[in-house]
C-alpha cells in the first residue's frame, strides 16, 4: 500500500512525463479483411480486364485468356463446353434486360441462351455468337462499348452503330443533344455506361465535355433495320473548358445519381439534371493509362477510386487511402465492382482478383499500422482519443478518415486500460503499477496484490482491481489515494464486475463470490460442468450474472439475493466456442461474447457470430478485451491487433445465404429430367455464392429413395454410385453455424426408368415362354418317371434292407459307449427312467441302482498313461458285462463311473452288487506286461415313491461319495445306513442341479 504526498506526486508526474514519448504525427491506414484469388484459386490467367456480378449472385471476370466465374470457393473457366472460345481477350461483360450474359471478345459478341438462377448455373448455359466484329470496330475498340436497351453501342470510326443482341442486326445510331446538336463521330473520345445498367449511355467528347443519353430517350429501335436508331441526351461542360481530359467510367449511386471519373476529375450528376459537380481527384489516384481510370459507387454511399498501388475510399473531401500497408497488394487496379453481398472485388493487372469484406463495417489496426504491439490487451475509446494497452506500451490515438494519428505513448507493458467517469483514465502497467491520467495530470501508484487481471470503476470514483492475491480498491477522487486490500479475500481473483457502486461480483478459486457492505459470500462453489473454469464475469443492474470460461458453456445466473434462482447454460454452436474470455453489453442491450474463435452476439431474441470472415482482424479475443465506445461502436482486442466494428446494428441484417447448384450430372448428362436405366454415377456440386461465408458454411442434403436421412457436410459435393429405378428428389440447403443463417432449400428431381427386363410386356412374354417350357418339361419328366418307376421299385427293396441294417447299427451306435461297449449315459438314463415309470414301489421286486466308480483312476492315468486308463475301463466293463444277468442293465455314466440297474429286494440287490464288485476287481489288470491292482467304490440307492431318475441318481451319488470318504473299495447303501450320506447332502443337491440344469 502506497501513500503519496504532494512532493511524491510531483516526482511521479515528472517520472511519467519522462517515460511518455510524444510521437511523430504520422497517420497510418487501417487493415482491411481481404482474400486474393489467383492461379491457386482457378484463375490461370491473372490479367483481369473486367468484373461483372450477376443478378443470381455469381461473379464473372474477363481476362486476356477467356472468361471465368466464381462458384463460391474457386473460379471456373468458361470455354468450348459453353460455346465460348478457348481463350481470347474478354473486353467487357454485360447483362441484357432478361438477365442473359453477354461477352464481348476482341473480335466477336456472344450471348447466353438463358439467364442464370439457383437452378441454372454457368455450367448449364450455352452461348451463341451473334456477331463477328468488323475490323472497323476492332480498330476503334479503345473508344469503348456501352449497353443501351438490348443494344451494344460501338464506334466504327465513321459513326456510331448498335448491335441488337436478340437478332444480331446492325443499325446506325444518331446521337443528338439539347438544341438538336448532333454528336459527330470525330468528337467522340470514349463510350461507357454505369455499372452495365443498360439505362444510360455516357460519351466523353473532346475538350472534356460529357454527354449522357437515357434509354427512355431512344426511338426508332423497333422499325426497319435501315432506319437509324435515334437517341437524345444532355451535355455538360467542365469548368475548365480548355481541359483535355477524358471521362472514362461511371457508376450509379444508390439514389440513382451518377458518379463519373476522368483522368483528372470526379463528377457527380443527377439523372434528371443538366449540370455536374466537379471535384479534383485525390492526390495519387491519377493513373498513367486512361483505360484504368475506373471508379465504383458502393451500396454504403461511398466511392472506390483506384490510384497507383492502392485505392481511395470515401467521398470528395473525406478520402481514406488504402494500400499495401492495409492489405491491398501493390499493382494497377483495372476493374472495380461491388457484389450483391456488401463486399468489394478489385481486378489487378497481372495479379488476379482481390476480395474485400466489411470495408464500411470494420476498421482493423495492428503493429504495422502504428500500434505498439499486435497483442492488444485492452482498448478504451473516449470522446476524444482511443487508448490501447499492449505488451508494447500504452498509447493513445486520434482516428480520422480511417487513419491512425498517434498522440502519446507510455513505454511499458500495459495490460489494462479503462475510464473512471468522463474525465479520468486509468491503466495497469507492468502488472503492478496503476497509472491514473486526468485533467490534473498523471500519477502512478504501486499495487501490492500481484498480477492484475481486471479492473473496473464505479460511479463514485472507486477503482476495483482483481489481482493474483486478492481484490484491491482505490478512491481515485482523493488527492492522496490509498490502495487498500479487501479483507478476507486472499486468493487469485481472475475477474470482477460491479452491479452497483460497491456491489461486487468476482471469481476466486473457481467460485463465484458476492461482496457488498464488507461481507463476502460464496454464491456458487461448483458448476454443472465439472471441468468448467470460470475466467470472466459480467454483472447487470438487474442482478443477473453472466459467467464465461473454458471447457464449458456460457452461464447466465438469475439471482434472488445470494441465491441462484435460475441457471441457464448456452453451449456451442449457439455461441462460437466453449472458451469465453470477454463479456460486454452495448447501449442497445446486446450481449457481446468474446471467445478464442470469434465473437457471439445476442440481441435478446437471437444469436449470431462474428469472425475473420466478416472482417474481424483475428478470432482470438484477448481476456476482457471488448469495449463499447461512446458512439455505440465496438472495439475488440485480439492477439493479432484491434478491430473496430463501425456499424454493429448491421450484424443481424446480413445478406441471406445464396445457395446454388453449380453442377448436377448423371454421367455426362444433366441430372434433372427422365433418364433411361443405367449405372452412371451421380455428382451434384453445390455451394453458396457469399464469398465471406465460404469457410464456415455447412450443408445438409438428402436424396429421396437413396439416403436414409440428412447428410451433414462441409464439402460441396454429393456423389452416388448410381440411382435405382424410380423418381428421386435431391434436397439441399446451406446453414452457417456461426451466424445461425439458413438458406432457402433447393430441389432437383430426376426419374430413372426401369431396366427393359422389368417392363410389363417383357414380363408377359417371359411368362408365356416359361409356361410353354414348363409344360414341355413336365411331359418329358412324366415319361422319365414312369420309366424309372420300375427301376426304383427294385432299388427301394434293396435299399430298404440296407436301411434296416444301418438303422440297427445306428441304434447300437447311439446307445452304446464306444470304449466300454456298455450303454452310454443317455441310454442308461432312459432305461432308468422307463424302469421307474413302470415300477410298483413297495413290492418285493423293487428297483435298485448302483453307481460304481473306479478308485484312484486319475492316478492310473497320471502314472501309467491314458492308454492304460482306457484299458482298465475296457477290462472293468467287460468283467461286469460277463457276469451281469439278463435283467441287469449296465451303462457308462461318465468318465470312470458306471451305473447298473438291478431288480429285486434291497438285500438281494446289495448281495448282487457285492458279487459283481468282487468278480470285477479280484484279479489284477494287465497293461504292457505289468499288473495293476484296481478297486472300485459303489454307492447304492433304492427307488421310492415319486422318485425321478435324477433324484435316485442323486442319492446313489451321495452314497458313492460316502464310500469314497470311507476309504474307497467298499459299498455304501444310503437306505441301510441313513447317516452315511449326511455329509454329502450339499454335494448331492449340487449334483442334482447339474443333472436337471
Amino acid at each position: 500500500m502506497l501513500k503519496l504526498g504532494s512532493a511524491g506526486l510531483r516526482l511521479v508526474i515528472f517520472v511519467s512525463s519522462f517515460l511518455m514519448t510524444c510521437l511523430v504525427s504520422t497517420a497510418s491506414a487501417r487493415q482491411v479483411s481481404s482474400a486474393e484469388f489467383n492461379v491457386a484459386s482457378g484463375l490461370f490467367d491473372l490479367d483481369i480486364s473486367c468484373i461483372q456480378p450477376d443478378r443470381s449472385g455469381y461473379i464473372f471476370t474477363g481476362t486476356e485468356h477467356g472468361a471465368f466465374y466464381f462458384d463460391g470457393r474457386v473460379f471456373r473457366n468458361l470455354g468450348a463446353k459453353q460455346g465460348l472460345p478457348d481463350g481470347g481477350f474478354v473486353e467487357e461483360i454485360f447483362h441484357d434486360a432478361t438477365g442473359r450474359l453477354i461477352f464481348i471478345f476482341s473480335n466477336a459478341v456472344f450471348v447466353a441462351n438463358k439467364p442464370l438462377s439457383v437452378f441454372v448455373s454457368p455450367e448449364d448455359i450455352v452461348f451463341q455468337r451473334v456477331a463477328v466484329l468488323p475490323s472497323s470496330i476492332i480498330r476503334n475498340a479503345t473508344t469503348g462499348f456501352a449497353m443501351l436497351r438490348q443494344k451494344i453501342i460501338f464506334s466504327n470510326g465513321n459513326g456510331v452503330v448498335s448491335l441488337d443482341v436478340d437478332t444480331g442486326g446492325w443499325r446506325d445510331v444518331d446521337l443528338t443533344v439539347t438544341g438538336h446538336e448532333k454528336i459527330d463521330a470525330d468528337d467522340i473520345v470514349h463510350f461507357f455506361d454505369a455499372n452495365n445498367s443498360e439505362q444510360t449511355l455516357f460519351i466523353s467528347v473532346k475538350n472534356g465535355k460529357l454527354c449522357w443519353f437515357d434509354a427512355g430517350a431512344m426511338t426508332g429501335d423497333d422499325v426497319s433495320s435501315t432506319t437509324p436508331v435515334k437517341v437524345s441526351g444532355k451535355c455538360a461542360v467542365p469548368h475548365d473548358q480548355d481541359a483535355q481530359f477524358v471521362w472514362s467510367s461511371a457508376s450509379m449511386a444508390k439514389d440513382g445519381s451518377f458518379w463519373l471519373r476522368s483522368s483528372q476529375k470526379i463528377a457527380h450528376i443527377q439523372r434528371s439534371g443538366s449540370t455536374m459537380d466537379e471535384f479534383d481527384l485525390p492526390a495519387g489516384s491519377v493513373s498513367h493509362k486512361a483505360s484504368h481510370n475506373v471508379l465504383s459507387a458502393l451500396p454504403d454511399g461511398n466511392l472506390v477510386v483506384p490510384g497507383n498501388n492502392g485505392f481511395f475510399y470515401g467521398l470528395p473531401g473525406h478520402w481514406e487511402w488504402l494500400d499495401e500497408a492495409s492489405g491491398v497488394p501493390a499493382g494497377s487496379i483495372v476493374a472495380v465492382s461491388p457484389d450483391g453481398y456488401g463486399s468489394l472485388w478489385l481486378g489487378l493487372r497481372g495479379s488476379g482478383l482481390l476480395f474485400i469484406q466489411g470495408l464500411n463495417d470494420w476498421a482493423n489496426w495492428s503493429r504495422r499500422d502504428g500500434l505498439p504491439d499486435d497483442e492488444i490487451w485492452s482498448v478504451q475509446p473516449t470522446m476524444g482519443p482511443t487508448w490501447f494497452a499492449s505488451s508494447g506500451g500504452l498509447a493513445s490515438y486520434n482516428i480520422e478518415n480511417g487513419k491512425l494519428l498517434p498522440l502519446t505513448q507510455y513505454e511499458y507493458d500495459a495490460k489494462l486500460v479503462g475510464h473512471c467517469g468522463t474525465r479520468r483514465l486509468f491503466a495497469i502497467a507492468n502488472d503492478t503499477t496503476l497509472v491514473d491520467v486526468s485533467d490534473r495530470g498523471t500519477r502512478m501508484l504501486q499495487l501490492s496484490g500481484g498480477r492484475s487481471w481486471s479492473a473496473t470503476c464505479d460511479s463514485n470514483g472507486t477503482l476495483w482491481i482483481a489481482q493474483a492475491r486478492g481484490l484491491s480498491k482505490i478512491d481515485l477522487t482523493s488527492a492522496l489515494p490509498v490502495v487498500t486490500t479487501v479483507p478476507g479475500i486472499g486468493g487469485a481473483v481472475l475477474a470482477a464486475s460491479l452491479s452497483a457502486p460497491g456491489d461486487m461480483w468476482f471469481i476466486e478459486h473457481g467460485a463465484l463470490h458476492h461482496y457488498v457492505d464488507g461481507r463476502n459470500d460464496i454464491v456458487l462453489r461448483s458448476w454443472p460442468e465439472a471441468n468448467f473454469e470460470p475466467r470472466t464475469v459480467m454483472a447487470e443492474t438487474d442482478r443477473s450474472i453472466w459467467v464465461g470460461g473454458s471447457a464449458g458453456p456460457l452461464y447466465h445466473l438469475h439471482m434472488d439475493g445470494n441465491h441462484v434462482a435460475q441457471l441457464d447454460a448456452i453451449y456451442p454452436p449457439t455461441i462460437v466456442s466453449n472458451t469465453v474470455v470477454a463479456l460486454a453489453k452495448d447501449k442497445r442491450g446486446w450481449l457481446w461474447v468474446g471467445t478464442d474463435q470469434g465473437v457471439s452476439v445476442f440481441n435478446g431474441r437471437q444469436w449470431t457470430g462474428v469472425t475473420i470472415e466478416d472482417g474481424l482482424i483475428w478470432n482470438d479475443i484477448v481476456q476482457d478485451a471488448i469495449s463499447v465506445a461512446p458512439d455505440g461502436t465496438l472495439w475488440f482486442g485480439t492477439s493479432h491487433g484491434a478491430s473496430h466494428l463501425l456499424h454493429p446494428e448491421r450484424i443481424f441484417s446480413r445478406p441471406a445465404l445464396t445457395l446454388a447448384i453449380i453442377n448436377a450430372r448423371l454421367g455426362r448428362q444433366a441430372l434433372a429430367g427422365d433418364h433411361p436405366y443405367g449405372r452412371d454415377a451421380v455428382e451434384i456440386v453445390f455451394g453458396t455464392l457469399n464469398v465471406a461465408d465460404f469457410g464456415s458454411v455447412h450443408f445438409r442434403y438428402r436424396m429421396d429413395g437413396v439416403d436414409q436421412g440428412w447428410v451433414d457436410t462441409a464439402e460441396r459435393v454429393a456423389r452416388y454410385p448410381a440411382l435405382p429405378p424410380g423418381t428421386h428428389t435431391f434436397h439441399v440447403y446451406a446453414y452457417n453455424p456461426v451466424t445461425h443463417q439458413d438458406s432457402s432449400p433447393i430441389e432437383i428431381t430426376a426419374t430413372m426408368q426401369a431396366p427393359w427386363w422389368q417392363w410389363m410386356w417383357v414380363d408377359l412374354m417371359a411368362a408365356a415362354v416359361l409356361a410353354v417350357l414348363v409344360y414341355g418339361l413336365v411331359r418329358l419328366r412324366i415319361r422319365q418317371l414312369l420309366r424309372r418307376e420300375h427301376e426304383l421299385e427294385l432299388v427301394v427293396a434293396e435299399r430298404t434292407r440296407a436301411i434296416k441294417a444301418a438303422q440297427e447299427a445306428l441304434v447300437i451306435q447311439a446307445t452304446m459307449d464306444g470304449l466300454t461297449q456298455t450303454l452310454n449315459r443317455g441310454a442308461i438314463q432312459d432305461r432308468l427312467d422307463r424302469a421307474l415309470r413302470r415300477e410298483t414301489i413297495g413290492s418285493d421286486e423293487g428297483l435298485t441302482i448302483g453307481l460304481l466308480d473306479v478308485d484312484h483312476f486319475k492316478r492310473i492315468n497320471d502314472l501309467a498313461g491314458h492308454l492304460a486308463g482306457d484299458e482298465v475301463l475296457r477290462e472293468f466293463s467287460a468283467r461286469l458285462r460277463a457276469h451281469a444277468l439278463s435283467d441287469e442293465h449296465l451303462g457308462r455314466y461318465g468318465g470312470e463311473e458306471f451305473l447298473i440297474l438291478l431288480e429285486g429286494s434291497p438285500d438281494y440287490t446289495r448281495s448282487r452288487l457285492a458279487r459283481l464288485k468282487t468278480l470285477a476287481t479280484e484279479r489284477a489288470f494287465q497293461f504292457n506286461n505289468e499288473a495293476m491292482r484296481v478297486t472300485c467304490s459303489i454307492g447304492v440307492a433304492h427307488a421310492r415313491a415319486g422318485d425321478t431318475w435324477q433324484s435316485l441318481v442323486s442319492r446313489a451319488d451321495a452314497s458313492l461319495y460316502a464310500a469314497k470318504q470311507a476309504g474307497r473299495d467298499c459299498i455304501v447303501d444310503g437306505e441301510r445306513d441313513p447317516h452315511s450320506g449326511t455329509v454329502t447332502m450339499r454335494r448331492a443337491r449340487r449334483r442334482y442341479r447339474d443333472l436337471t440344469g
